[in-house]
């Protein structure tokens, strides 16, 4: 046998064993089921949906997405190595969002996402964004003609972007500097509504104490990406991909309150700010960050 291919054999069961050695600590009961587990080096992940959540983590490490490499898998659970990367949400609790050190993350995922074109289809974006639920937890929005226009506008005009595999619930809290975690809500969706989305989600997730990311920043990253696929366009769609933000942090708020009292005032915030995002998108206007500060 080749030297060199018998040293790397023996370096990854080496690793192997030494990952499946150490003690497994729950770390997080998921919502439909199951856990995720973590030894130190790595996140073990069982669940009902695991052989959807294995296929969508095969496709994006053979495309790839700045996603954790898959390193083990059965039929009961799958391994991935976890990153070592400076948190974002670490960062910008202490000083204004320095995007820098993210930009190859971010990069590579618009990359990647406008190499992975699927088609279009409406309903996976009304899944990925729980508007079921939302709709479910808060009945009076289901006559609401104004939400209803909203919705259809929607509709057509991401007719006008090209589709690929969204993170769906891209944040401070699972973006690090060597890539991205939590990728469970991920749905397909338009290109670049993760990180369009991104500068807004402190607001809408009510962490307004934490320094604003640097939208302008990363209008300039989407458009130096996008311009190289030549496609143009996909900045002027932020106000659409913060109106699908807004109604993905609705949903599952009410399960919430009443699990946790203390969120009703976290619900009823939500609420308002979709309303007037509502209001403001309904109407042609551009949603900006001094918007959702006074909001």
């Amino acid at each position: 046998m080749n030297q060199i291919l018998y040293k790397m054999m023996c370096n990854n069961q080496r690793e192997f064993l030494h990952i499946a050695s150490m003690k497994w600590i729950i770390i997080k009961n998921r919502p439909l089921g199951g856990t995720v587990e973590f030894n130190g080096e790595s996140y073990r992940k069982s669940g009902p949906f695991l052989a959807q959540e294995l296929s969508k983590a095969r496709t994006l490490n053979s495309y790839g997405f700045p996603a954790p490499i898959v390193i083990e898998e059965t039929a009961d659970y799958f391994v991935e190595k976890s990153l070592k990367g400076v948190k974002l949400a670490n960062l910008i609790e202490t000083e204004p969002a320095d995007l820098a050190i993210f930009s190859g993350v971010l990069t590579k995922l618009l990359n990647s996402q406008l190499s992975y074109i699927v088609d279009r289809n409406f309903d996976e974006v009304k899944k990925g964004i729980h508007l079921d639920n939302v709709l479910l937890e808060n009945p009076e929005l289901v006559q609401d003609t104004a939400l209803n226009s909203c919705i259809s506008k929607l509709e057509r005009r991401l007719e006008l972007v090209p589709w690929s595999l969204c993170h769906g619930d891209l944040s401070p809290t699972n973006l690090f500097s060597d890539g991205i975690i939590d990728w469970e809500f991920s749905f397909s969706g338009p290109v670049a509504y993760d990180v369009l989305a991104l500068p807004f989600t402190q607001y809408l997730y009510n962490s307004n104490s934490i320094q604003p990311i640097r939208n302008t920043y990363l209008l300039e990253l989407v458009k130096a990406v996008s311009n190289s696929f030549g496609c143009n366009n996909l900045v002027n769609f932020q106000t659409d991909f913060i109106f699908m933000k807004a109604l993905f942090y609705l949903s599952h708020m009410k399960e919430a309150a009443q699990q946790k009292p203390e969120k009703q005032d976290l619900w009823k915030k939500r609420k308002k700010i979709l309303k007037s995002i509502i209001e403001v998108y309904g109407s042609d206007q551009i949603i900006n960050e001094k918007f959702l500060q006074s909001n």
